[in-house]
C-alpha cells in the first residue's frame, strides 16, 4: 500500500528526472516499434522545427523533417534512399539485437526554415522495456558546426604541410644552386688564375716562333711555324673565354639596333669561317628602328657565338643551311631565332647544354653556352634550344625592349 508520504516522495523524484531529462543539451526521443515518436524532451534544438507537443505518433525522419522522407507521398521510411538511411538501420537494428549502438555519426539533408541543408548528426540508440513495450531510446546532437570546423582544421592541416613540402623542397634546390654557385665560383677563380699562367709561356712560344721564322726559311719549318702560331691563338682564345666566364661584368647599356648587331655578327663569322659554303636566309624584321637598350659587346658576343656554333654545326653537310629571324613582339620584345639544319644534339644532353665546361666539340672550353646565358639573363631575357639529333637546332633569344631593373 503506498502511503501519501511514499505517493508524495516518487513525484517528487518524477519532477527531478524530468528536470533532468528537459535540460539535457541534446534531442531525446522515445522510439516504439513503428519507429513513430511516443516522447520527447523540450529542449531547444536545432534538429527540430515543430513543437515536441505536435510529434508525437509522426515517424522520426518527419519529426526531423528529413527531406527522403519529406519527398515521398507516403513519408519516413518507403523512399528508396530511407533503406540507406543509417540512423534508421541503427533504430531497427537496436530493436532486433536488443544491443546499444553508441556516438554514431551520419549526414542528412533536412528542410529547415523552408531551406535545404545539410546537418552532420550524433546519435546513439539504447533498448529500453518500457512498461512491457519494447522501445528505443533515441539521443541526438547537432554536431554541424563541429564537422565544418574539422573539415577547416583538415583543409588547414592539408595547406600548411604543403606548404612546408614545397618550401622544403625550394630551400633544397636553393642549397643545390648555392653549393653549385660556390662549386663554379671557386673553379672560375682556379680557371682565372690558371689562364693568367698560361699567357705568358705562350707569349714565349709565339715570341720564339717569330724570331726563329725571321731567322730561317724552309718550307717545312714554316710550316711548323705556321701550326705553332694557329695552336697558340686557339689557346689564346680558350683562355679568354675562361677569363671572360669568371668575370662576367655587368651590361653598360645604350640604344643599339638589333638587326645590325645580328648582320656585323655574321660578317665576322662568314670572314672567320669562309671555307663553309653555307647558305643563309635572313628573315628580318622590317621596322627599321628595331632598337633596344643593351649592352653592345655583350649582345655581339652573344650572336657571335650562336652563329658560330651553327656554322661549326653545319660543317661536313652536303647542303648547311642557317636561317636567322628576328620579330619584335606586341608585349615588347625581341626575338631572334637562329635555325641550322646541323649535327643537332641528343635529347640526353640536351639539359646539360648551358653547364659550364660542358661540351660536345673536340675543341673548345664548353662556356661559350654557359656565357650567353649569364649574358642574356643580366639582360632579363631568355635563351632556349630546341634540338634533333642528325635534323638540326633551333636557339630562341627573347629580349626585353627595355631591360627595366637589371639583373
Amino acid at each position: 500500500m503506498i502511503t501519501k508520504k511514499k505517493n508524495k516522495g516518487i513525484h517528487k523524484q518524477a519532477k527531478l528526472l524530468n528536470t533532468i531529462l528537459e535540460n539535457i543539451p541534446l534531442l531525446i526521443m522515445l522510439i516504439n516499434e513503428d519507429l513513430t515518436v511516443q516522447q520527447i524532451n523540450k529542449f531547444p534544438s536545432s534538429l527540430l522545427q515543430k513543437k515536441p507537443v505536435k510529434v508525437i505518433g509522426i515517424p522520426t525522419g518527419e519529426v526531423l523533417n528529413c527531406l527522403n522522407a519529406l519527398s515521398d507521398p507516403n513519408g519516413c521510411g518507403f523512399s528508396k534512399l530511407c533503406r540507406k538511411c543509417k540512423l534508421r538501420k541503427t533504430i531497427l537494428e537496436t530493436f532486433k539485437t536488443k544491443k546499444d549502438h553508441n556516438n554514431k555519426e551520419s549526414e542528412f539533408t533536412l528542410l529547415n526554415a523552408g531551406k535545404k541543408n545539410s546537418f552532420y548528426i550524433l546519435f546513439s540508440t539504447t533498448f529500453i522495456n518500457f512498461l512491457t513495450r519494447p522501445m528505443v531510446l533515441l539521443s541526438l546532437q547537432d554536431i554541424t558546426k563541429r564537422k565544418k570546423a574539422e573539415t577547416i582544421l583538415k583543409q588547414s592541416k592539408k595547406e600548411i604541410e604543403d606548404l612546408v613540402s614545397f618550401k622544403s623542397k625550394e630551400l633544397l634546390e636553393t642549397q643545390k644552386v648555392l653549393d653549385k654557385s660556390k662549386r663554379l665560383s671557386e673553379l672560375g677563380t682556379l680557371a682565372s688564375t690558371v689562364a693568367h699562367e698560361l699567357r705568358n709561356p705562350l707569349c714565349v712560344i709565339q715570341t720564339a716562333s717569330y724570331n726563329i721564322r725571321r731567322k730561317c726559311r724552309t718550307n717545312d719549318l714554316t710550316k711548323h711555324l705556321d701550326n705553332i702560331d694557329i695552336k697558340v691563338t686557339e689557346s689564346n682564345e680558350i683562355i679568354e673565354n675562361i677569363l671572360s666566364y669568371a668575370k662576367i661584368k655587368s651590361p653598360r647599356l645604350q640604344v643599339i639596333n638589333l638587326n645590325s648587331l645580328i648582320e656585323e655578327s655574321l660578317i665576322f663569322a662568314e670572314n672567320r669561317f669562309s671555307g663553309n659554303a653555307i647558305s643563309i636566309t635572313k628573315k628580318i624584321e622590317s621596322t627599321k628602328d628595331l632598337s633596344i637598350s643593351a649592352d653592345k659587346l655583350q649582345l655581339g658576343e652573344i650572336f657571335s657565338n650562336l652563329i658560330e656554333n651553327a656554322f661549326q654545326a653545319t660543317s661536313g653537310k652536303k647542303q648547311p643551311k642557317l636561317t636567322i629571324t628576328t620579330a619584335r613582339t606586341n608585349d615588347s620584345r625581341f626575338i631572334a631565332t637562329f635555325k641550322d639544319n646541323g649535327c643537332g644534339i641528343d635529347c640526353k644532353n640536351i639539359e646539360q647544354i648551358f653547364e659550364p665546361f660542358f661540351s660536345l666539340k673536340s675543341k673548345g672550353t664548353g662556356l661559350g653556352l654557359t656565357i650567353c646565358r649569364e649574358l642574356i639573363n643580366l639582360h632579363n631575357g631568355d635563351i632556349s634550344i630546341s634540338s634533333i639529333k642528325n635534323k638540326g637546332t633551333i636557339v630562341t633569344v627573347s629580349l626585353p625592349i627595355s631591360p627595366g631593373r637589371l639583373s
